[in-house]
Parts: C-alpha cells; sequence; structure tokens
C-alpha cells in the first residue's frame, strides 16, 4: 500500500511502512492509541495494523518474517505484541471463497518502533 498522502498516527507510520515493505503484506488499517479513545481507537499505549496478505509463497513467506520479527522484541517475551488471525466475509457472505483472510498485529505498553527496525532490517535482505 503506498502510504504517501494516508493519514496515520505518528508512532506507528515507521511499523506501517516496515509492513508494507515486505513482499505481499497490504496494510489497510492502522491506530496508534489516544488518550481519549472514540470508537474504533486504541487507548493510550496500545496500538494494532490491520493486513491482507497475497495468499502465494512471497506473502507466507512475510507472515513467517513478521511473526519471528516478533518474537525477537523484548515486548513478546510479555506477551505484550501479537499476531492475530480474522475473516472479512468479502462480498458475499453466503460464499466461503468470497472470503478474506486478515491479520491484526497489536501491540499494548510497547513501543512499535522496535518491531519497525527489525522489519526494516528484514524487508532490506529480502530485496538483496
Amino acid at each position: 500500500m503506498n502510504t504517501e498522502g494516508i493519514k496515520i498516527d505518528a508512532n506507528i507510520v515507521r511499523l506501517v511502512r516496515g509492513l508494507n515493505a515486505l513482499p505481499g503484506v497490504d496494510t489497510f488499517s492502522s491506530c496508534g492509541g489516544h488518550e481519549n479513545p472514540t470508537q474504533g481507537q486504541e487507548g493510550q499505549g496500545e496500538f494494532q495494523v490491520n493486513f491482507h496478505l497475497t495468499q502465494n509463497r512471497r506473502g507466507w513467506k512475510s507472515l513467517k518474517l513478521i511473526q519471528w520479527a516478533i518474537q525477537q522484541t523484548e515486548a513478546d517475551l510479555d506477551g505484550k505484541i501479537r499476531l492475530q488471525v480474522w475473516v472479512d466475509p468479502g462480498e458475499d457472505e453466503n460464499d466461503p471463497r468470497a472470503a478474506i483472510l486478515c491479520f491484526e498485529l497489536r501491540g499494548k505498553d510497547t513501543n512499535p518502533g522496535e518491531l519497525a527496525e527489525i522489519l526494516e532490517r528484514l524487508a532490506v535482505q529480502q530485496h538483496d
């Protein structure tokens, strides 16, 4: 996803760009946390980034790298970062083939920049 011109909370810009730099990863929503969150926003000290994955070898390899990067953070040791999968029913709720596999990267009381730094290094290695 081209993030130019899209408003992204300042504390997660680097993380969103790091995810999008991986082959087959396309972010579609995010929140960096807010002191007074409104409906659909994360609270202070929390963040989330949702993304789709191209369902091919490159996409699955990137998913593996994201999980590996999470495991390299100190926050993972405390369970403060987690990766979840969910299904968007797509355009036809009655047709399971229309469903879209989505992923959510969620963190609490941790610095998303640490994970972003690891992802940036991995993205460079993928292009070498």
